[in-house]
């Protein structure tokens, strides 16, 4: 059972770590989003994004991964 509980914590413990590259990408900036807007984004918006969203990312300078907008959506 002590195993069990171990190497529960362990994988718990390691899916909350962040890569070395993104640990120096988060560093780069002094806050974890470039606006409201982004913290917006990020906790529903990514599901389905959109041309606005793309474009507010350009102007704003959003940084993390990059929006992908399907074919069609506007």
């Amino acid at each position: 059972m002590k195993k069990w509980l171990l190497l529960v914590g362990t994988v718990l413990l390691l899916m909350g770590c962040a890569t070395p590259a993104q640990r120096a990408d988060f560093k780069k900036h002094d806050t974890m989003y470039a606006s409201w807007e982004h913290l917006k984004f990020s906790i529903h918006g990514y599901k389905n994004p959109t041309l606005k969203d793309a474009d507010k990312s350009d102007t704003e300078g959003w940084w993390g991964e990059p929006i992908e907008v399907p074919y069609g959506v506007k």
